[in-house]
């Protein structure tokens, strides 16, 4: 098929050979890269890709690449780091992402991440304390973060934290009787 599509390369339905290309097409992706969809493209996150990505960085849709990151594309997302949508990235972090976000954690959409409070995430947040927002932190905290909590009771919200109590936060309360919000405690016991 290769030889054909080069001989009529007008004729190729762009759209949908870039939905279904192939390792074998590669050559002819490459060779005409005016006709590619980068949007469709962008979406692929195959290994034998990086080479035509890396060729044409300008045409990449990064939202795209960043909505559709695996795991395989990690030497490209760290070398292209600094095009990465990062908010999308956040919106679902993976664990293979952890090293990512550890080295780059001015880039971070540090809400998102909170929002989703993935346990996988917990070294990012120990590593990075003064990046959280921690009216989020606190509001319906997970058992998973108590160390955190423990670690940082200065930036503790202790009036959200106290909205939403539970029994595992006794020795938190105890050990910060002068900083607890007993006007919630009590108003929600």
């Amino acid at each position: 098929m290769l030889p054909i599509s080069k001989a009529y390369v007008n004729k190729v339905q762009w759209q949908e050979f870039c939905l279904n290309s192939q390792e074998w097409m590669l050559p002819l992706l490459k060779a005409h890269p005016q006709l590619l969809d980068w949007v469709e493209l962008c979406t692929l996150t195959h290994p034998w890709m990086l080479s035509l990505f890396d060729d044409h960085l300008d045409e990449l849709h990064w939202y795209e690449i960043s909505l559709h990151a695996s795991q395989r594309m990690m030497p490209f997302l760290v070398a292209d780091h600094d095009m990465l949508a990062w908010e999308c990235l956040c919106e679902n972090p993976q664990k293979w992402m952890l090293p990512l976000f550890l080295d780059h954690p001015s880039a971070k959409h540090w809400s998102g991440l909170l929002e989703n409070r993935q346990k996988r995430m917990f070294p990012l947040f120990q590593v990075h304390p003064s990046r959280l927002y921690w009216m989020q932190v606190c509001d319906e905290v997970p058992k998973w973060m108590f160390p955190l909590l423990q670690v940082h009771p200065r930036r503790i919200d202790w009036e959200l934290l106290c909205d939403d109590l539970k029994p595992w936060m006794l020795p938190l309360l105890c050990a910060h009787p002068d900083r607890v919000s007993w006007y919630n405690i009590c108003r929600v016991s």
